[in-house]
């Protein structure tokens, strides 16, 4: 519903904040998993 009152500018705007987002996202969730890994594996050496 948003969307269409949008204009195109807007809504590309809307995307490239959605792509941000997103890869703060995944590198968040990298980082994370790394972390649990490490920890994981000094706590079994």
């Amino acid at each position: 519903m948003y969307l269409f009152l949008c204009s195109p500018v807007e809504v590309e705007e809307e995307k490239a904040l959605e792509d941000i987002l997103s890869n703060k996202a995944s590198i968040l969730l990298k980082n994370i998993s790394t972390k649990w890994v490490a920890d994981y594996t000094k706590e079994y050496e």
